[in-house]
């Protein structure tokens, strides 16, 4: 799961790691290890109100998702990610699509405002 400008949390799947070194300003070298990610789509506006969780606060991790990964990948430093989540695939009255019900599964569950934290469906 991961927030960007909004307090909205996404679900992907790693699709990849790589690692990046670069030159600093002192002229150390450094690295760092990225993940490519894949989120799954957020459900649309109308489905929004048959969606099953909406009636739980955000933070109390569960969230339901179309079961369709978006079109586009995400780069994301893997020290963004901070948990997996279980999932499992869910017919909801109302819902035309299929859809995915996922839980963090971390005890320190909190969502993290000043930068982009993330939690992932890993598929091996």
């Amino acid at each position: 799961m991961f927030t960007a400008d909004s307090s909205d949390r996404l679900i992907g799947t790693v699709q990849r790691f790589f690692s990046h070194k670069r030159l600093r300003a002192n002229g150390e070298y450094t690295s760092q290890v990225f993940a490519i990610i894949a989120p799954y789509e957020d459900l649309g506006t109308e489905d929004k109100r048959h969606g099953l969780y909406r009636c739980y606060h955000p933070d109390a991790g569960r969230k339901l998702v179309y079961n369709t990964l978006a079109n586009r990948t995400l780069v994301v430093p893997v020290t963004n990610i901070w948990s997996h989540v279980a999932s499992q695939v869910q017919v909801v009255p109302g819902i035309q699509r299929e859809c995915l019900m996922v839980q963090p599964l971390t005890r320190d569950y909190k969502i993290e405002t000043d930068f982009i934290k993330i939690s992932v469906y890993v598929e091996l």
